[in-house]
């Protein structure tokens, strides 16, 4: 999936208007499931990761705290948390600039097993497109 943006004005922030989703305090609460945007590598995001990804991609090793942080300072890391505050869903999005514009790609959307068929995938892929 490739999102476009409109260039921004002359001064502004490309990035900042690329997508409202870069604001730092994204957060979005629905279906006792709330959205948010990861901006740090703390322990419950990593065990999540480690837990998710192979339900993605078998064999996979999970990503180290170190590789997590990387991924959020340079994509958008967002997490879907059930009540009770456990990360049930996670997705990827990474933003580039191209001659044409800026494009987002969507990547690496993971429901947990026994979270799914909730719309957790729609409603982290409708936060991701905001």
């Amino acid at each position: 999936m490739t999102i476009r943006a409109s260039s921004p004005a002359r001064g502004e922030n490309a990035f900042a208007n690329a997508l409202p989703l870069l604001d730092r305090e994204h957060a979005r609460h629905s279906r006792g499931v709330k959205i948010e945007r990861v901006t740090e590598a703390s322990p419950d995001v990593v065990d999540a990761l480690a837990r998710l990804l192979p339900q993605l991609s078998p064999g996979r090793d999970a990503p180290t705290a170190a590789q997590v942080a990387e991924i959020t300072r340079d994509t958008t890391l967002l997490v879907a948390r059930g009540d009770d505050g456990e990360i049930v869903g996670t997705l990827t999005l990474v933003l580039m600039r191209m001659p044409s514009g800026f494009k987002g790609r969507i990547e690496d959307v993971i429901v947990d097993e026994a979270a799914r068929g909730q719309g957790l995938g729609e409603q982290l892929t409708e936060d991701a497109m905001r």
